[in-house]
């Protein structure tokens, strides 16, 4: 049956966006939720799960494209979820009113796609061992602050805000 089960699926590109959705993911497990987590290119339908939610990084001022892609290829089928995205950013180092908007403004495409139920906004982390060296390049040009900045208490409160269905 599908009640109680929940997907945590994401798209990263240097596995912090993976790891608040392993943490998300260990909270519904507490709950007694029957959950997966799997990279979205992992994931190839939705029929055993009544909850999902979608992680994605937000790269050069976009979801990852492969966040965009998994809402395309199971539009129809997220209808019918309880659908829930996060994105983590390193806008949100500084969590103020304006970034928050500019953050928020990420979710448009997807918002055109699909309404999810409920939207968290997270700052992210750099570590420049895990970029290559353009990435590196493009940290430093945009003097983007390295270190973690992500606020587990707000990703948990956000989790445990979610009705699995």
């Amino acid at each position: 049956t599908m009640q109680n089960r929940v997907l945590v699926t994401y798209a990263t590109k240097a596995g912090t966006t993976a790891e608040i959705a392993t943490h998300i993911a260990e909270i519904f497990a507490k709950q007694g939720a029957s959950v997966d987590v799997l990279p979205v290119e992992k994931v190839t339908e939705l029929t055993a799960y009544s909850t999902v939610i979608l992680g994605s990084g937000i790269y050069i001022g976009k979801i990852i494209s492969r966040a965009m892609d998994f809402i395309n290829q199971h539009q129809v089928a997220l209808q019918s979820k309880n659908f829930n995205i996060f994105v983590a950013c390193m806008t949100l180092e500084k969590d103020t009113e304006d970034n928050r908007k500019v953050v928020s403004d990420y979710l448009i495409p997807i918002r055109d796609v699909l309404k999810p139920q409920s939207e968290g906004l997270f700052a992210g982390r750099i570590d420049m061992k895990r970029l290559n060296l353009l990435e590196k390049m493009m940290v430093k040009a945009l003097k983007a602050p390295e270190g973690d900045f992500r606020n587990w208490q707000q990703i948990e409160t956000w989790a445990q805000a979610i009705q699995v269905a």
